[in-house]
């Protein structure tokens, strides 16, 4: 039995989900236990779309879950070539 966790990212209808429940007004808990995902997870979720001078109430309301989606795809994009560069690099190529 392995203690370890695992990460898995938001798919695109989870953050859609979650887009549509906080703009009905539902709570973090209730979006949480909906998408089936941590409070934490749709905290952060809210937290890095916008900057924290901005209230809770109201980044909830301006979430755009296309937004998330196309942050995450140019992070995950930018990830994959530096492994990539990472891992040329460890077996140079000899002359």
């Amino acid at each position: 039995m392995s203690l370890e966790k695992t990460y898995h990212y938001l798919s695109e209808e989870k953050r859609a989900a979650i887009m549509t429940l906080a703009r009905e007004g539902f709570s973090g808990t209730h979006i949480a236990r909906h998408c089936g995902v941590s409070e934490a997870t749709v905290s952060r979720e809210f937290s890095r779309q916008f900057p924290k001078s901005i209230p809770l109430k109201e980044r909830r309301q301006r979430y755009e879950a296309s937004a998330a989606c196309t942050r995450y795809r140019k992070k995950s994009d930018y990830s994959a070539r530096s492994d990539h560069l990472v891992r040329r690099s460890e077996h140079p190529v000899r002359a």
